[in-house]
């Protein structure tokens, strides 16, 4: 079985590549926003969608000629599934400003030309481009898409999709783990242990805080106007701040993902909704919930084990995990200040992620079993 997989490679294109690099971009947006105007017009008029016919915009303007065509078309297809989905909800999608802090453009690999070597990648229109491959690509023919993206810290990045095959569960399950969600320490497993008490946006508050107040002082910011240098300098701090942070949290949890991955078998997790819990105001726990990345890292948990021909268990999200005691499965009422779960019933007194955790491990085990 073949599953998707995406590599993000760090490039240094030189002063010419950048050009084409930001040509594209400009191409890109520009089509995007006419044919999205099409697009609305005639919704308007006859309530329907058309097919637009891209070939009189590349006739039209002689700079889309200049830039990679498979990119243009790539546009056409974006802005046609957006556009679908967006108005089965009653909505429209939105026109792309040319002055957008994150910038980005795809193409295809369907034609082959891209090349991959230890220290540059070999880009259709492009060429030749200094790059930092940490992650090897095996096979450059499995390559479907390439994406181009520019961050708002000036950096960029491409992102290859690639398949990759993946193993069927060949492995049974003997070494099982549960994990509840900790939102001061991404999870409590089973076996006692906490995952992390890493806070690196809070850490680095003050920090950004104070890259805010000095950018409020500088002139810009106003739509329909231009930025002062000074405050765009300032923007690109701002970003730097931010890309730091989220490097800092997704290195982590790829970290703990994989050491998970490769020592159990089988973890079993709540299916629950960290929307809901981020919007549950009594909490208060939107910021920690964003700041540990509790959700992405149930994602990378899922396909690492999946690769390793394991599984992520999904248990209910109404299962009574914090209610029930672990040890004779009596449901007990608890309070959110109730940090330690007592049973009235065996005298059980435990701390209550770590009961929540062994319930969860063991309904985990239930669902192998009838599996």
């Amino acid at each position: 079985m073949e599953d998707y997989r995406t590599i993000k490679i760090r490039i240094y294109p030189n002063k010419l590549q950048e050009e084409i690099i930001e040509e594209t971009f400009c191409c890109c947006q520009k089509l995007w926003n006419m044919m999205f105007n099409e697009l609305i017009e005639y919704h308007k008029a006859n309530k329907s969608i058309k097919y637009i016919d891209i070939k009189k915009y590349l006739n039209e303007y002689p700079a889309f000629k200049k830039v990679d065509i498979l990119a243009l078309y790539s546009v056409q297809f974006e802005l046609e599934r957006a556009f679908r989905q967006s108005v089965s909800t009653g909505n429209y999608p939105h026109f792309k400003s040319r002055n957008g802090r994150l910038k980005s453009f795809a193409t295809t690999n369907k034609f082959g030309g891209l090349e991959i070597s230890e220290n540059y990648i070999v880009i259709k229109k492009i060429g030749k481009v200094r790059a930092k491959i940490s992650q090897k690509v095996e096979d450059v023919s499995k390559v479907t898409n390439v994406e181009i993206r520019k961050q708002g810290d000036g950096k960029y990045y491409v992102c290859l999709t690639t398949t990759k095959e993946i193993k069927n569960m060949s492995i049974k399950p003997i070494r099982i783990l549960g994990l509840d969600y900790k939102s001061d320490g991404l999870y409590m497993d089973s076996d006692g242990n906490i995952g992390t008490n890493h806070r690196y946006f809070r850490q680095s508050e003050k920090k950004i805080a104070k890259i805010q107040r000095n950018l409020e002082k500088k002139r810009g910011g106003i739509q329909g106007k231009e930025n002062s240098n000074n405050y765009n300098k300032q923007l690109i701090k701002l970003d730097k701040a931010y890309t730091k942070i989220k490097n800092q949290r997704k290195d982590n949890l790829h970290k703990l993902s994989t050491h998970l991955a490769e020592k159990y078998d089988a973890i079993a997790v709540e299916d629950m909704s960290m929307k809901e819990i981020v919007q549950e105001r009594k909490l208060h726990l939107g910021k920690s919930t964003y700041d540990n990345g509790y959700y992405d890292f149930l994602r990378m948990l899922e396909y690492k084990l999946k690769e390793r021909g394991k599984m992520l268990i999904k248990i209910n999200r109404y299962y009574p995990s914090t209610k029930k005691c672990s040890s004779c499965g009596k449901i007990k009422n608890m309070n959110l200040d109730e940090r330690i779960y007592e049973c009235p019933s065996c005298g059980l007194k435990i701390d209550r992620d770590l009961n929540a955790a062994i319930n969860i491990k063991k309904e985990g085990e239930r669902i192998l079993k009838n599996m």
